[in-house]
């Protein structure tokens, strides 16, 4: 019988671990390792260089810092509701809520299950309302078991597109929906939170909205394991000659003349490494993602998104849409809603899209999401300006381009 992810003895309330989010870290690492699931200073080490990829403050008083690591033995979960707070990056202010999910090196992308199934329960109001109210440890464990458990939050739930296409099969008229998307740098927490939270402010707006993809994408991906790698130092032909034959992986973004990412199984993944190695590569990394993206790994997210663009209404575009699944601008409906879809299990042709654009005249770029990695990519190359909102700010870039 498999050990519990948490007991009683990984739980801690109001407690004074520090006035930093390296302290906190470096205490529940403590705290794991005392239970003897894991080397103290391996999973602390560990945890603090995925710390720095990108935050794990989530909003609204959470913080889940998550890392894979050879010094832990037992997957596990730890929980520590923290007086004073701490700060962990999260835009509204620190976090009073901390989860420590330490995953052994060999179980895959457990820890990014583990991740999803955490942050849907964190946007019920009642889940989180136990976890402040809880007065005993055990109380913690019940609460995060029925989460983990899949409760009431299956990871496969069916996409509400069929339902609207059959009242807009019936003859009544197509309900208008919002298709939007969400991100996050691991795929998972931010993608759950923020999907839900959309879908909720979306319900008291009197506004039925869809956030589909990004759910679909880290459901596929936590029933397929795999991963991404960035290799440096190689030409595309040179990449994709040493793939040939290798099974299981693929190239999935063609980032720049020196920058390509493949994605893939672990198996997959751990031979490519190995003979891109060989090739020549500079370095192969692994990426904090949560699954094989732009992979043919991800058809059943690509199905079941087509079934919700089916179910959405679109218009031709009056301004041409450049989508990186071919390159090619497209006007018509029909089109942006299939490429859109496919853009799943398709490589990012960046390289391409922005040579392109180019063609077409395009000059500047501006990133509106957060940070700003397209940014230093477009900056690379020749005949183009880019700035991200996140740096410059948007009252400078319209100054700039106006």
């Amino acid at each position: 019988m498999s050990e519990p992810l948490i007991t009683s003895e990984l739980v801690l309330l109001d407690a004074d671990l520090g006035s930093t989010k390296t302290e906190v870290i470096n205490a529940m690492a403590a705290l794991v390792a005392k239970s003897g699931r894991a080397e103290e200073a391996g999973l602390a080490a560990d945890a603090l260089a995925r710390e720095e990829k990108a935050v794990t403050g989530l909003g609204g008083g959470i913080a889940i810092p998550h890392c894979r690591s050879a010094a832990v033995h037992t997957n596990t979960l730890a929980f520590a509701r923290l007086s004073p707070k701490v700060e962990f990056g999260a835009a509204d202010g620190p976090a009073d809520l901390a989860f420590m999910i330490a995953a052994s090196e060999g179980s895959d992308d457990a820890h990014l299950t583990l991740l999803a199934m955490l942050a849907r329960s964190l946007m019920r109001s009642e889940f989180l309302e136990g976890l402040r109210s809880a007065t005993t440890p055990q109380q913690i464990v019940d609460l995060v078991n029925q989460a983990t458990a899949g409760e009431e939050l299956p990871a496969s739930a069916p996409a509400p597109a069929p339902a609207a296409a059959t009242v807009a099969a019936s003859g009544e008229a197509k309900k208008k929906l919002i298709v939007a998307v969400t991100s996050c740098p691991t795929g998972i927490a931010h993608t759950f939170m923020a999907a839900d939270g959309l879908e909720q402010a979306g319900k008291s707006a009197g506004i039925e909205l869809i956030v589909e993809r990004s759910r679909l994408m880290a459901s596929a991906a936590a029933d397929t394991p795999g991963g991404m790698e960035a290799v440096l130092g190689l030409d595309a032909p040179t990449i994709r000659h040493a793939l040939d034959g290798i099974e299981g992986v693929w190239v999935a973004n063609a980032n720049s003349p020196s920058q390509t990412v493949i994605s893939g199984t672990p198996a997959g993944l751990a031979t490519a490494t190995s003979a891109l190695t060989d090739a020549g590569a500079k370095r192969v990394v692994r990426l904090a993602v949560a699954g094989p993206f732009h992979s043919p790994l991800m058809a059943s997210a690509a199905e079941r998104f087509a079934e919700v663009l089916d179910a959405a209404a679109f218009a031709d575009a009056t301004i041409p849409v450049f989508q990186n699944t071919t390159a090619a601008p497209a006007t018509d409906a029909a089109t942006i809603r299939q490429r859109l879809a496919s853009q799943i299990v398709s490589p990012v042709r960046w390289g391409e899209t922005m040579e392109s654009l180019k063609s077409f005249g395009v000059t500047t770029l501006v990133e509106c999401g957060p940070g700003a990695v397209l940014t230093g990519l477009a900056r690379r190359l020749e005949g183009l300006r880019a700035y991200a909102v996140e740096d410059a700010g948007i009252d400078t870039i319209i100054e700039e381009v106006s």
